[in-house]
């Protein structure tokens, strides 16, 4: 019997733009899955891929997205969620839902990081999309599919957060977000 697994999964923080990868790589004819852990995909997109290691051979890339618009908009994450994130990051029960979401994205990027092979910004897909689409054996497309995906796909309604409400919560917790959005090049006025 051929036991199968994907070529790629991708993974970081849930609201980091998943679903939406995911609905641009099925625009390219790619077989790919949003949190469906299965090795039938050749592509598994899934923030749960952290927690765990069921396809420790294939390959990992790290995706992530503006650092307040993910913090902002995990404070939608629902709690089922809270309970598997913090079985592997230093979130407790009496956190507010906001200091939560600033621990989700700083330590889950950090182990995201650890496992993948490269890290790349959602907001630069159109430079990246090539290098992803190498990685799984796919030559030829139309760069212009792109476009055709709303960037909306999965949003959910949110307060967004300013990098002054972050501090007020937890000042040396924000700066080291701070320096890892740096890291991960964006530009961060605070």
């Amino acid at each position: 019997m051929k036991i199968t697994t994907p070529k790629l999964l991708i993974s970081g923080c849930g609201r980091s733009g998943t679903k939406y990868i995911a609905e641009l790589l099925k625009s390219f004819g790619v077989n790919a899955s949003h949190e469906v852990p299965d090795p039938k995909f050749d592509v598994v997109i899934d923030w749960h891929l952290i927690s765990y290691n069921k396809f420790y051979d294939t390959p990992m890339i790290h995706q992530v997205r503006n650092p307040l618009d993910t913090i902002s908009s995990a404070t939608k994450i629902y709690k089922v969620s809270w309970e598997i994130i913090s079985e592997k990051i230093p979130i407790k029960k009496s956190d507010s839902i906001l200091l939560k979401s600033m621990k989700y994205y700083y330590y889950w990027n950090k182990l995201a990081e650890e496992k993948s092979l490269y890290t790349y910004r959602i907001e630069n897909i159109e430079n990246e999309i090539e290098k992803i689409l190498k990685l799984i054996d796919i030559k030829e497309y139309d760069k212009s599919i792109i476009e055709s995906i709303s960037k909306e796909t999965n949003s959910r309604k949110h307060t967004d957060y300013s990098w002054d409400a972050l501090k007020k919560v937890d000042l040396s917790l924000t700066n080291k977000i701070i320096e890892l959005g740096k890291s991960y090049g964006y530009e961060i006025k605070n």
